[in-house]
């Protein structure tokens, strides 16, 4: 019965690994045409002797990839192109790709560093509008607005619509500041939550704050000092760091939203501009 019981438990870790493995290949999920299609790509790239070759059949490898929705192996797969002795052309494609994907994913510093690639590297292809265009939408959510607006000013010369830059960044500077939120619940607890725009958290981090060191020191005056060690300060200063992580926390998510809204209006207006000068 124990014998039994053994194959049993190996049988099942098998197929726990079999379906684990299955989960982390971005084909098992694909279509049998997709994966007859990546397989294909992926034995010419392996026969092809030609680098330029080579490189075109990897970057279409990657955009079937990207296509089908597989992005990390859509990344992975551009990543593979050579870009600091692939053709001009190949290694802007590659590039471009891997920045806008890592932007797709929120990974914006990766974003933003290979967009410096292709001005390292291939400083022509930086005009393109395309690239001025993403590199706002970068700028914008690494909060770099000075890079923004250079950017955007630049970008707006290819678009037919007109668009106030200054007026875009003048609102921007009423943004609060993170670090300040949390300096100041430092000083009071909830005066950063006031600071951030939330009156009725700052209210109840003053008073939970207050509470918790006011029964340390019952406990003190009533020599109970393990009680007022433990049951009071230890809260006290609980809710005093936590306090001040949520005021950080609630201007950032406040600010991160207010970049999003921007970047969604100007993905907009973009698309509204005139698409032959974007060319």
């Amino acid at each position: 019965m124990r014998l039994i019981n053994v194959f049993a438990m190996i049988s099942i870790l098998i197929c726990s690994l079999g379906v684990e493995a299955n989960a982390q290949n971005p084909l098992v999920k694909q279509p049998d045409s997709i994966k007859q299609k990546v397989l294909l790509l992926e034995k010419e790239i392996f026969e092809a002797k030609d680098l330029h070759h080579k490189n075109k059949l990897i970057i279409k490898k990657a955009y079937v990839l990207k296509d089908a929705g597989s992005v990390n192996a859509a990344i992975k797969t551009f990543d593979r192109v050579p870009y600091t002795i692939a053709k001009e052309e190949l290694a802007f494609e590659a590039l471009y790709n891997l920045a806008l994907l890592y932007y797709s994913q929120n990974k914006y510093e990766p974003a933003s560093q290979y967009l410096s690639y292709i001005d390292f590297y291939i400083p022509e292809y930086t005009n393109q509008p395309k690239v001025i265009f993403l590199n706002v939408l970068v700028h914008n959510v690494l909060e770099e607005f000075k890079g923004a607006k250079n950017s955007l000013e630049h970008y707006s010369k290819y678009c037919d619509k007109n668009i106030n830059v200054d007026s875009i960044y003048k609102t921007l500077t009423t943004m609060k500041q993170p670090e300040k939120a949390k300096r100041l619940s430092g000083y009071m607890p909830g005066l950063g939550q006031f600071y951030a725009g939330k009156p009725w958290k700052g209210i109840n981090s003053f008073l939970l704050n207050a509470g918790f060191l006011g029964y340390a020191g019952y406990c003190v005056y009533h020599k109970r000092y393990v009680t007022s060690v433990f049951s009071g300060l230890e809260f006290f200063v609980s809710f005093y760091t936590g306090g001040k992580r949520n005021a950080y926390s609630i201007v950032q998510k406040q600010n991160a939203r207010t970049i999003q809204n921007l970047n969604h209006f100007l993905i907009e207006w973009s698309e509204s501009c005139n698409e032959e000068k974007l060319k």
